[in-house]
């Protein structure tokens, strides 16, 4: 489960790479209004390892690091 929030409405992406730099999934792509919200990951279709989650919102981003171990 991923926690985030918005500070103004706005465009939102939210993308899941890989410690290669390759983007593996959007996680989401559209528009958001202010809030706090939280995202699931269906990490069974991950191998194990390192992640970066990248938040791009309006003016604003953000990232990161996710370890999924199995």
């Amino acid at each position: 489960m991923i926690d985030y929030s918005v500070g103004i409405s706005s465009n939102t992406i939210i993308e899941l790479y890989n410690s290669m730099g390759q983007k593996v999934h959007t996680l989401l792509s559209g528009h958001v209004k202010e809030g706090a919200y939280q995202l699931s990951i269906d990490a069974q279709q991950l191998p194990a390892g390192m992640y970066t989650c990248i938040l791009k919102s309006g003016p604003y981003t953000n990232q990161v690091q996710l370890i999924i171990a199995k």
